[in-house]
């Protein structure tokens, strides 16, 4: 083990590096900043497109950040004209702004984690957002757990419809839902309660009834029509509810490498999803109605995207047709964990969630606040669940 004083200096001058970075685009793990007045071992944790993360570390180690660590920060990502700064500062603003707004017409942030402080050069030399650490980490890794419990997984849904519905009273829409932008905090006076938080508002807008905007996020939760709007946002909530509730099912599995409900057949086969996917982020990436593609950029996931809110209300009814029938399988496959007959409402809710939007039918999905009254409804029910 190296000594403090010779582990101090090595951070002073060299800093230590990640092995598995490109040689030319190395990020120190460890490196000495002055961090609020106050010198500071930081730990980088993760980069995105847009901003870079860090921890502050206070006990000198290689491997993990304090886990009592209660705040984290972002930096910006290096790019061209500073874009990925102007992108991180524009978050902030709209973080703000929703902020706001809530606490005029009496809203509530409890489940939307706006608030952040910025410093114009606080890491690195560069501007600087801190915010609080969710220390669950974010929801996809909440429902992968196998010990989260269904009545957690029953209270983490009626959070994030509640953070979606005060998000539209706020008359911002989201963008860009998926688990892995929901974040899991710690209840700051009861350490076993947790909350779920939506979080990262680089793609969320303010509504204006007379612009039709353009679907940016990710294309697996995004809604049959690809447009950014209130109604999309319930879509890809659904998708989300759908994947927590569906990890249910696989960790009961007998074989826990199970990754999906449901093997799409042949004739509506498009494409192999990454292995890193499971349950409906897979069904949708592999059935060839959607226009999903697997995380990263390529040819054909580009190809899709440009066909996002130009498909036909024919081509949207494939998409609920093959939707649905895989809410029905889950539904059937619930019916056989402890949610039981409850299965039933949950799932009906869920089909009423992902409704294409079809003019030609004069059918359309509900909206959030009904979906949130449905789902409180739907969780008072008698159940089985222990």
């Amino acid at each position: 083990m190296l000594q403090p004083i010779f582990l101090e200096l090595l951070l002073f001058s060299n800093n230590y590096y990640d092995s598995n970075s490109p040689q030319n685009n190395r990020i120190p793990i460890l490196t000495d900043r002055k961090v609020e007045g106050k010198r500071s071992i930081v730990f980088h944790a993760t980069s995105g497109a847009v901003k870079r993360v860090w921890f502050l570390v206070k006990n000198r180690t290689f491997v993990h950040p304090d886990p009592t660590t209660k705040w984290v920060y972002y930096t910006p990502v290096f790019s061209f004209f500073g874009k990925n700064k102007k992108e991180l500062e524009e978050e902030v603003e709209t973080m703000k702004k929703i902020d706001g707004h809530l606490k005029e017409v009496g809203g509530s942030t409890r489940n939307l984690a706006v608030r952040a402080r910025e410093y114009k050069n606080l890491i690195s030399k560069k501007y600087t957002v801190k915010v609080r650490r969710a220390s669950g980490g974010d929801f996809e890794k909440k429902i992968r757990d196998i010990k989260t419990s269904l009545n957690q997984r029953i209270k983490f849904g009626l959070n994030l419809l509640s953070g979606f519905k005060n998000l539209h009273q706020a008359n911002f829409v989201y963008g860009d839902p998926k688990p892995e932008n929901c974040l899991i905090y710690n209840n700051r006076s009861n350490n076993d309660r947790e909350n779920l938080k939506i979080a990262d508002f680089g793609k969320a807008k303010k509504v204006e009834s007379d612009r039709v905007l353009s679907y940016k996020g990710n294309t697996r939760f995004a809604p049959p029509e690809g447009t950014l709007s209130k109604s999309g946002d319930v879509y890809g909530a659904a998708l989300i509810l759908i994947r927590n509730f569906e990890e249910e099912i696989f960790k009961n599995e007998k074989d826990n490498s199970k990754t999906s409900l449901y093997t799409v057949p042949n004739q509506d086969f498009d494409a192999k999803a990454s292995d890193k996917l499971r349950g409906v982020e897979r069904f949708v990436v592999e059935h060839k109605a959607f226009l999903a593609g697997n995380p990263g950029v390529s040819l054909s996931s580009l190809m899709k995207r440009k066909k996002m809110g130009k498909l036909t209300d024919i081509e949207m009814k494939a998409q609920q047709t093959a939707m649905h029938d895989y809410i029905t399988l889950l539904q059937f496959r619930l019916e056989n964990t402890n949610l039981k007959s409850k299965a039933k409402g949950l799932c009906d809710l869920l089909k009423d969630m992902t409704k294409a939007n079809l003019k030609s039918e004069n059918s359309f999905r509900i909206d959030i606040q009904e979906a949130l009254q449905r789902y409180r409804d739907w969780e008072k029910l008698p159940s089985h669940i222990k």
